[in-house]
C-alpha cells in the first residue's frame, strides 16, 4: 500500500477519535459533575489543568459570560471590570488573555488541551504503523485544537458581521453548510448546556447527546443573527 493511501486512511480515523474525544471530555472536564470535581480537588496539583479548564470555560465562558444573548460576552466595560476582580488571582491573567474562555493562548495552551488526546498517538503508531498515525494527526493534533483556538471565536457573532469582518479564507469557512451547522449546535451548547460539545460534528450522535432545535429556538436564532441555512 502506498504512502499516500495510508495517509488517507489516516484522515478519517483521526477525525472520528478527534470528534469523539471532543464530546467526551469537553463534557466530563470542561463541564464535569460536581463528584468529580470534588475528586479533583483531593489532588489539587494533579488535577490544576482540569480544574482550570472547568472554571475557565463552564464558569466563566458559559455563566459569567455571554449573560445576555449568544452575541454579546459584555455588556459594559463595568461588567467585565467587576468580573475581573472576583476570578481567582492565580488564574485571572491567564483567562483574561484566553479572552474568558474563548480561544487559547501560546504552545502550553494548546498542550493543555490537547493532553488528554496525547496518549492515542503512541497507541496509533503501534497498530496503524508511521502512515496512518501520521494521517491522523492532522485532524487530531492540528484541526481539533484550531477549532476550540481559532474558530470558536468566530461563532459568538451575527453571521453577516463577522462574515464582512473576516479573513477571505474565514469568510468562507463561516458561509459552507458545516460551519453554519456548528454555529447553531454551540448556540444550543450555551442555551443548553448539557448537549452539542462538539464544534468537530460527529462525536455528539454517536454519544447521543445531540440536540435538534426547536421552532423557538431557530427564531431566537434569526434574531440575534445566527445562520438559519
Amino acid at each position: 500500500m502506498s504512502i499516500w493511501l495510508q495517509v488517507l486512511i489516516g484522515l478519517p480515523i483521526g477525525y472520528l477519535i478527534a470528534t469523539l474525544a471532543e464530546s467526551f471530555f469537553h463534557r466530563n472536564i470542561q463541564h464535569a459533575g460536581a463528584r468529580l470535581r470534588k475528586f479533583w480537588m483531593r489532588y489539587p496539583r494533579l488535577f490544576k489543568p482540569f480544574l482550570r479548564a472547568f472554571y475557565s470555560h463552564h464558569t466563566i465562558h458559559h455563566a459569567r459570560t455571554y449573560r445576555r444573548d449568544f452575541v454579546t460576552q459584555f455588556q459594559s466595560k463595568e461588567e467585565q471590570e467587576a468580573l475581573d476582580r472576583i476570578m481567582p488571582p492565580g488564574w485571572r491573567e491567564r483567562i483574561k488573555h484566553e479572552e474568558y474562555g474563548l480561544t487559547m493562548k501560546g504552545v502550553s495552551g494548546v498542550l493543555l488541551f490537547l493532553l488528554p488526546v496525547l496518549p492515542c498517538v503512541p497507541l496509533l503508531f503501534w497498530l496503524t504503523g508511521p502512515w496512518v498515525t501520521a494521517g491522523t494527526l492532522i485532524p487530531l493534533l492540528i484541526v481539533y485544537p484550531l477549532m476550540s483556538k481559532w474558530i470558536h471565536p468566530l461563532l459568538h457573532h451575527a453571521h453577516e458581521d463577522i462574515v464582512h469582518k473576516a479573513t477571505p479564507l474565514e469568510a468562507w469557512l463561516l458561509k459552507t453548510a458545516y460551519m453554519k451547522a456548528v454555529v447553531r449546535g454551540h448556540y444550543l451548547h450555551h442555551r443548553y448546556i448539557h448537549c452539542n460539545y462538539n464544534l468537530l460534528l460527529g462525536g455528539d450522535f454517536l454519544f447521543g447527546v445531540h440536540r435538534k432545535s426547536s421552532a423557538k429556538d431557530r427564531e431566537d436564532m434569526a434574531r440575534i443573527g445566527l445562520p438559519m441555512d
